[in-house]
């Protein structure tokens, strides 16, 4: 008995300072984008690789903008697009990303964004953003900061947008109304409800007052 209690003690001293060790509160860290890349290491799981610069910032269910555009948890962010290197973009796209820098995000407070600059835009898969759906465009704030230079080195002189594609210019010109009608909707049953409630009350107030004359 003395022999097993001599062996468990230190393995439960072991045990308890993990466990410490594991609960102890880790300073929180932000965001932070390796200098040693290179545009090589970001091209391959790039989309869309296209030179622009981003001009409106769309905040999560605003209701100004279509909901197809403002659905994301996070922010979404309209392109104007100049030239094209990778993939199709039309005059603008629109990509999802997180809130700022701070959170690998993509924002129009983020350096150089007054100028061109070459960005690289991927597909959300299975490990991608949280703030979007599965098939959206998204941008981060890593591998999304190189010269026009750099890109046409890499992939060439690039082609214009494809002026066909214009469903972003259509969403952003027609707003989605439907979250409206459909608080209106909720509104009418709520009240509707509300009401048959209150007009069964008064029925059974009445019948209880005839029954007791």
């Amino acid at each position: 008995m003395t022999l097993v209690r001599t062996a468990t003690l230190p393995l439960l001293a072991i045990t308890v300072a993990l466990a410490a060790l594991i609960a102890a509160p880790r300073p929180a860290h932000g965001c932070s984008c390796s200098p040693d890349y290179m545009l090589s290491d970001y091209i391959d799981d790039a989309a869309v690789v296209f030179a622009g610069r981003p001009f409106l910032r769309i905040e999560p269910n605003d209701p100004a903008y279509h909901i197809s555009l403002s659905r994301s948890a996070g922010i979404t962010m309209i392109f104007e697009v100049e030239q094209v290197f990778k993939g199709r973009a039309g005059a603008l796209l629109a990509a999802r990303t997180a809130f700022g820098s701070g959170d690998c995000g993509y924002s129009l407070t983020d350096r150089n964004t007054a100028n061109t600059t070459v960005v690289l835009a991927t597909i959300r898969g299975e490990h991608g953003w949280w703030a979007s759906a599965p098939g959206d465009l998204e941008v981060g704030y890593c591998g999304s900061w190189f010269s026009v230079n750099e890109i046409t080195e890499a992939l060439g002189p690039g082609y214009p947008p494809d002026e066909t594609m214009v469903e972003v210019a259509e969403l952003l010109e027609t707003p989605d109304n439907t979250p409206v009608v459909i608080y209106w909707l909720i509104g009418g049953a709520v009240a509707a409800l509300a009401g048959g409630a209150a007009l069964m009350r008064n029925r059974r107030r009445r019948s209880t007052r005839e029954d007791a004359l």
